[in-house]
């Protein structure tokens, strides 16, 4: 839609430019040089931007200046033998121009673009063009002449295109003060409207108000009389929220202040306990028994039996023997293990496990 409506625009120019005299000479030929050039820029840029492709903005504007610097070049090799195949043809071709185009090239990029181009050239220079004039024919170029006079038919060309600037100029500013004239008045409807939803909301509000005070106070009756009820109950005492809370926080206080005497290891590394933990779990081998704060007897973790025989190197760190076959677990003694000042378990004595 874009490059549609860039044509449109472009083209009314154009027609000004092309309409103000029968010849196509030098001056005439370098603008539509530059109408060429805007029109596939505007292209490239236009295809590029639709396309989901990872070429940065930098890349794309390279290959756009790349374009339109291949087309400005088109100014240096006018030739006013030319007629206007010849003219339409130099006009239209890409830089890349090939018998087998590659399909990175511009010439197959732009090419249902260029086709349209063509198209529209065509058009353009049959209705422009003087009746004596036919395809195939040279066109007489003077490039002398600069006036914008037909010398055909005695008809004196007209300046289309700054009529057409004018009527575009014209009518945007026009659309531009009936937008201002328009919103003088929106604006005070709107504050109208504001006020009257204003003055319906604030009534609304009212009404709900009222409605809230009656819910509390039947609320209220509701609640004394729960009261009244729940107090024949034998044994029944009421209790604020706030006293019933404080003695739930109470009990919660106690049983967290409770001491924790068993702690649990999933193995020992290097004379020390890995893992230490309150609860056990999946991993549990050993079981510490708090003796004091810093100092603990432990053995194997009951669970843990079956693992152990299946595997004795889970005993890593201990004084074990193990026999073939095995069924059993048998703890001659218990290990000993200390409480370092970094929070480690150190094993000061290894337990002697017969796994038989």
């Amino acid at each position: 839609m874009l490059k549609k409506t860039t044509i449109i625009l472009l083209s009314f120019i154009l027609c000004g430019i092309v309409g103000s005299a029968q010849h196509i000479d030098k001056e005439k030929y370098e603008n539509l040089v530059d109408f060429v050039k805007h029109y596939y820029e505007n292209a490239y840029l236009n295809k590029k931007k639709k396309q989901k492709l990872k070429d940065t903005e930098e890349a794309i504007q390279n290959k756009k200046n790349q374009l339109g610097d291949a087309i400005e070049n088109k100014k240096n090799s006018f030739d006013t033998t030319w007629n206007k195949d010849k003219v339409i043809e130099t006009l239209i071709a890409l830089p890349t121009d090939k018998p087998e185009p590659n399909e990175k090239s511009f010439d197959h990029f732009l090419k249902d673009e260029k086709k349209e181009l063509k198209e529209h050239l065509e058009q353009l220079m049959n209705d422009e063009a003087d009746a004596n004039i036919t395809d195939g024919q040279d066109i007489p170029i003077d490039t002398a002449r600069t006036d914008t006079t037909i010398p055909a038919g005695g008809k004196t060309s007209f300046p289309w295109s700054w009529i057409i600037v004018i009527a575009i100029t014209s009518i945007a500013i026009w659309e531009s003060l009936l937008r201002k004239r328009l919103l003088i008045f929106i604006p005070n409807k709107k504050h109208k409207d504001n006020g009257t939803e204003n003055h319906k909301l604030k009534t609304e509000n009212k009404s709900l108000k009222n409605e809230v005070k009656k819910l509390e106070t039947k609320n209220k009756e509701l609640f004394d009389e729960n009261i009244h009820l729940g107090q024949k109950i034998e044994s029944y005492q009421y209790k604020s929220k706030r006293v019933a809370v404080s003695e739930i926080e109470n009990e919660t206080d106690k049983n967290t202040h409770d001491p924790i005497s068993t702690l649990y290891s999933d193995a020992i590394i290097d004379g020390f306990f890995n893992r230490v933990r309150e609860v056990p779990n999946e991993d549990t081998i050993f079981e510490l028994h708090l003796q004091i704060e810093q100092m603990a007897n432990f053995t194997i973790y009951p669970s843990a039996y079956k693992r152990v025989i299946a595997n004795p190197d889970f005993l890593e760190g201990c004084d074990k023997q193990a026999l073939h076959n095995a069924q059993n677990v048998t703890i001659e003694s218990q290990g000993i293990a200390q409480k370092q000042p970094d929070g480690k378990w150190k094993i000061t004595k290894k337990p002697n496990i017969i796994i038989s």
